[in-house]
């Protein structure tokens, strides 16, 4: 009855708030009525890139009015782990160009920043090429302002609403769901990335930083500190950015299992020497021997093997789903972080400081597997760890910090909401363990292996169904397709609610 009771008092919430959204067809509920939520009404968890940008989607394709709430505890929405967790000196991977927000305009962002003066403002931020790589700050404001635009004047007169603050444990009611105290038809998963976690015990020392952006924990290390940073991905070149730019100046040695780095750019365009469109190896092993292929073919022509990893990642949606499910789980477990080195690389700024470091001595970077960390006096911390092809040994160090990542298994995530979702069985983890398993439209996929009807995930958490939705273009594309399928679902007077 208390749960009835509330669904009334959000009824008449929103009518008083915003009349003008009642859809014709739903009568509104008299004083004492029971109703289920409105189909039109949408809610969003997770404010970050990839709910914001669903929001954003929904309301630009839909042609019925919607009423969408976002759930975001920073300031505004847009920024999230990625681009609001970040220090000033911290930039894009990608130039302006390449931050596809929309399909139909590639150039958007790019625009946005030349017309707004804000590439002009961080003469920095440019290349021998011309193109600009912006600051991470930089993009989470102009999502801020997409966000603000929209809520302003959208094509479907749609209304979006910005609720600062954490959503509550989610359940399945009688035509829709709950999320704390608001109940929508329709719930939108887009939370990502978890907080890092330390993959090791962890121990109680000052010297050991779990999460290098929590609390400005990196201003605190002593300008001539001896540092182990733990991960050789975009993160530690961050870490190692933002050491510089805060006056660091002793050694830092880089650990990580294969000690491989980000790659450098060298052009964008995708080559034709590989095309698995039509047909595709349906081995790993025989994926592997057409990629290197390829790669010895376009260099034999004057390219180099980006182009070839470019067009990779443009077939990618097309032929990772008919691999069979053995073959995906080998590239997962085998070729991932060789994917992840060359796919997701280092701004040109960033490459020339890492060459520096190597260049000056100041920088190590070394394939190993770290076992343990163990506390020693006056604060320090010795790292046990085994490099490739040695014994295993101690690295001493004034810091210690954690650039792994989170953890991919869901049920260890930072965020409560998945794991309690996951535990209650509403979603499952996806068959390679990287997310959360959905359908082809982005709807969840319940414990028992039926779809849970109204839930969706937008963003990375639904890559193993892509096979990579981490980047930009591709978390921007997959959020549209969920928005699509979405709106093609809400129906009013027999029509479908969506623009195509």
């Amino acid at each position: 009855m208390a749960k009835h009771q509330a669904f009334h008092r959000l009824a008449a919430q929103s009518e008083r708030m915003d009349g003008n959204l009642h859809m014709p067809g739903i009568a509104r509920p008299g004083k004492n009525a029971v109703k289920p939520p409105p189909s039109n009404r949408i809610g969003i968890i997770g404010g970050g890139f990839s709910g914001t940008a669903t929001a954003i989607h929904l309301a630009r394709m839909s042609s019925v009015p919607l009423d969408i709430d976002v759930f975001e505890p920073r300031e505004e929405p847009g920024a999230g782990l990625a681009y609001g967790a970040c220090a000033p000196e911290h930039r894009l991977n990608v130039p302006a160009d390449r931050m596809v927000v929309f399909r139909e305009t590639p150039r958007h962002f790019a625009d946005w920043l030349r017309a707004s003066g804000e590439d002009a403002a961080d003469p920095a931020g440019f290349v021998a090429d011309g193109t600009h790589y912006s600051r991470r700050a930089v993009f989470a404001r102009y999502m801020a302002g997409l966000f603000r635009d929209t809520a302003a004047r959208n094509p479907s007169g749609s209304r979006l609403r910005h609720i600062r603050g954490e959503a509550g444990p989610i359940e399945r009611i009688a035509d829709g769901w709950t999320t704390g105290d608001e109940t929508y038809a329709q719930l939108i998963l887009a939370v990502t990335h978890s907080r890092p976690a330390l993959p090791w015990p962890r121990i109680v020392s000052p010297a050991v930083i779990e999460d290098p952006w929590r609390d400005n924990a990196l201003a605190a290390i002593a300008p001539d500190a001896e540092i182990v940073i733990a991960g050789s991905g975009l993160t530690m070149c961050d870490a190692v950015m933002s050491l510089r730019e805060g006056g660091h100046r002793g050694p830092i040695q880089v650990i990580s299992r294969r000690g491989l780095e980000p790659r450098p750019h060298d052009g964008f365009a995708s080559s034709d020497a590989l095309s698995w469109r039509a047909e595709c190896p349906q081995t790993a092993s025989l994926l592997l021997h057409d990629l290197r292929r390829a790669i010895r073919m376009e260099k034999s022509r004057g390219g180099n093997w980006q182009g070839v990893l470019n067009a990779v990642r443009d077939q990618l949606p097309v032929f990772w789903a008919r691999l069979p499910l053995a073959e995906r789980r080998r590239i997962v477990r085998h070729l991932r972080p060789f994917w992840d080195a060359h796919r997701f690389r280092a701004a040109p700024q960033v490459t020339d400081l890492l060459e520096t470091g190597r260049r000056e001595g100041w920088l190590r970077i070394n394939a190993g597997r770290i076992h343990a960390l163990e506390a020693r006096d006056r604060g320090r911390t010795d790292v046990v760890w085994t490099p490739r092809c040695g014994a295993r040994g101690a690295s001493t160090a004034d810091a210690v910090i954690n650039c792994t990542g989170p953890h991919p298994d869901i049920a260890r995530s930072s965020h409560a909401i998945l794991r309690t979702a996951l535990a209650s069985g509403i979603i499952r983890r996806d068959a390679l363990g990287l997310g959360i398993d959905v359908d082809a439209d982005g709807r969840a996929i319940a414990r028992d292996g039926e779809t849970a009807s109204g839930l969706w995930i937008a963003g990375p958490m639904a890559r193993a169904h892509m096979g990579d939705a981490t980047g930009l273009p591709e978390v921007s594309e997959q959020t549209r397709r969920v928005a699509e399928a979405l709106a093609s679902h809400l129906v009013t007077d027999g029509k479908p609610a969506c623009v195509t």
